[in-house]
């Protein structure tokens, strides 16, 4: 094995030297994350070997040698996500001390019947790993009925096998129920009633069912499960009351950390489940819920991640300073209403808060946002929120995104009163933004992608000449405001900027002439405001519409009809068609001349002298006798040349 200069990052590549084989006694061998010719037949022969990790490898040759079958006391073998080949698996049931096989992200769709061979013939199998393998939906028919399942199987993924059907799935899955602590069968096709089945797990700890077309409600074998700690079945078409599924998991309020019942049709108000204590993550978004929040809601103090968003909640927010340990919060487009800023002040450990879409009132001051020194996302559009900043307040955070749009006010202040909001702007690989109702994904200028987008609001004041500070800004969205005064002198500086709106506000003076070094202009929109004198002269500035600059009766010079004083005027147009019909009739007569001329030159040039000496015996002797003179006298000149040059070296 051998690392080129082009692998350095990328890891080993070429061949896999057979000087393995002098390693003994070795146990544990990962090739991961490499680039490799082929797998060689040699691995087989490392017979002590208890750990092979070959996967997420790049394979010239892609077939995974039979012979690996060998290695009989392999307990651990990871070929996902790699580009092998199985022709065929009959050497993977020789395996017999295998615990561990992660096959995930390999075509297995021509193998019907694996699923049930590495089942039934694999008795120490403690994980399986089939992620998002193909697996066709006959995988399990041929073991219905075979009653010798491993006893050890705890952990099984099958995930995201999209033509998995639960008729292969059922008859053996429940078979281990005394065994399985782990089930993934998220993304495939269950497409029924949820079954009671499930509650035979007793000591099930992680259940995955996440898009899998479950119908009804939950099962109340659930209450059966008082070692559960994570429960996903988001996006599923369950119709269950939210304080039933909490009473039906009340044996578990103990061990459950995350409870993912988002994008279905639960119903009900939030119930006081202050009794879940070990509660990390909830997620209820995307349902039916209503209500207001309990009263001793703020007590789950162990709570990271809060989605309560696109619901029918109501009313006021609860005491949250107990809840410390929140790093997410999402409350978007309910009913909510009331001030926002003492709710949040607490929050030490915040770093994603979204309430847009709800009721919100009151002022929002830096008191309220000084112990957020973790906060990087910040969404408070569509409510009634008036942000009351000091000038010389300095923020403990830096926003990677702030969205503010709509009903948020600046409390009498200008836009340069808004430090905050532009400390550090989204830094991004791509960008996709809906901009004057054109979507547009930007990846042109990776690692330097930046947006800011304050349209919309009712900021007024000029615009702070800090903004030009902001050298990497791609997209810069100031529209329909009430911004007055100049446009800044030295906007030229944002040499990235491809999208630039700053119409509907009402900028006065002349538009400046820096602008015209912003060459990646993509969008530009200055319309409606009070902008007067000449347009600037740049391809860029010229190739836009009129439209871009309408609305500013003051401004001239093109893409705009009017024209600015100065300007000069074709006169007499009259004689210009006179003249044009002139040279039309000149262009006739060049063009019939050039034809009569043509004929002409080429019967008296190319018969002339051709013609004679074809007649012509002694005229065109002499002709040959010359030609073949210059010839001579070009080569003696050539060789002469050359022998002089030879001497002199």
């Amino acid at each position: 094995m051998g690392r080129s200069s082009k692998s350095l990052q990328a890891g080993l590549s070429g061949d896999i030297n057979n000087s393995l084989l002098e390693l003994h006694q070795l146990e544990h061998l990962d090739l991961s994350f490499n680039s490799f010719s082929h797998i060689p037949k040699f691995i087989g022969s490392l017979r002590r070997l208890r750990y092979l990790n070959l996967s997420n490898i790049a394979l010239e040759v892609s077939d995974v040698p039979p012979q690996l079958g060998n290695l009989s006391y392999l307990q651990v073998l990871d070929l996902s996500a790699s580009s092998h080949k199985l022709k065929n698996t009959e050497w993977l049931y020789k395996l017999s001390s295998l615990e561990y096989l992660d096959l995930s992200f390999l075509d297995l769709s021509e193998f019907t019947n694996l699923l049930g061979n590495v089942i039934t013939r694999l008795p120490s199998l403690f994980v399986l790993q089939l992620r998002s393998c193909q697996l066709p939906n006959s995988a399990a028919n041929s073991f219905f009925l075979v009653t010798n399942f491993s006893s050890s199987l705890s952990v099984l993924d099958l995930s995201r096998n999209f033509d998995l059907y639960s008729s292969s799935i059922y008859p053996w899955l429940f078979n281990f129920s005394g065994s399985l602590t782990d089930i993934d069968l998220s993304y495939t096709v269950l497409n029924c009633t949820f079954p009671e089945a499930f509650g035979s797990f007793k000591s099930l700890q992680h259940l995955h069912l996440t898009y899998t077309g479950l119908e009804g409600g939950i099962p109340r074998s659930f209450g059966n499960f008082s070692n559960l700690q994570s429960l996903y079945l988001s996006s599923n078409n369950i119709v269950e009351d939210l304080p039933n599924c909490f009473h039906l998991l009340a044996p578990a309020q103990n061990s459950i950390q995350v409870l993912e019942l988002s994008y279905n049709n639960i119903s009900g108000s939030l119930p006081d489940f202050t009794a879940f204590t070990a509660l990390r993550e909830l997620r209820l978004n995307s349902n039916q819920m209503n209500g207001s929040f309990p009263n001793k809601f703020g007590q789950i103090s162990n709570l990271l991640i809060l989605d309560l968003s696109d619901n029918k909640i109501n009313g006021l927010l609860p005491d949250f300073s107990n809840l410390s340990s929140l790093r997410t919060l999402y409350l978007e487009r309910n009913r909510l209403e009331g001030t926002l800023g003492e709710k949040i002040m607490q929050l030490f450990e915040l770093q994603r808060l979204a309430v847009s879409g709800n009721l919100f009132d009151g002022i929002i001051s830096e008191a309220h946002l000084t112990n957020l020194s973790l906060l990087v996302y910040l969404d408070l559009s569509y409510n009634s929120i008036v942000l009351e900043m000091d000038s010389s307040w300095s923020p403990t955070f830096s926003l990677d995104v702030l969205a503010c749009s709509v009903e948020i006010m600046l409390s009498g202040v200008g836009l340069s009163r808004t430090r905050f909001a532009l400390r550090r702007i989204v830094y991004r690989s791509k960008v996709l933004l809906l901009w004057k109702g054109r979507m547009s994904m930007f990846k042109h200028t990776l690692g330097l992608v930046s947006s800011l987008d304050l349209s919309n609001n009712n900021f007024n004041g000029k615009i702070p000449s800090e903004i030009t500070n902001l050298t990497r800004l791609v997209a810069l969205n100031l529209s329909r405001n009430s911004l007055t005064s100049r446009i800044p002198q030295d906007i030229g500086r944002l040499r990235w900027l491809d999208f630039l709106d700053l119409s509907g506000n009402n900028l006065t003076g002349s538009i400046p002439a820096s602008i015209s070094q912003l060459t990646n202009l993509g969008l530009l929109d200055l319309s409606n405001n009070n902008l007067s004198g000449r347009i600037p002269t740049g391809t860029q500035l010229q190739s836009f519409s009129a439209s871009s600059y309408s609305g500013n009766p003051a401004l001239c010079g093109l893409p705009l009809p009017n024209t600015c004083p100065g300007d000069w005027v074709p006169q007499n147009p009259p004689s210009t068609v006179l003249e044009t019909d002139d040279t039309e009739d000149q262009d006739k007569l060049i063009t019939r001349g050039f034809f009569i001329s043509l004929s002409i030159g080429l019967a008296f040039g190319f018969w002339g002298v051709f013609g004679t000496l074809a007649i012509n015996h002694s005229w065109r002797y002499a002709y040959l006798h010359f030609v073949n003179y210059v010839k001579d006298w070009i080569y003696v000149m050539i060789a002469v040349s050359f022998a002089r040059l030879t001497r002199r070296s």
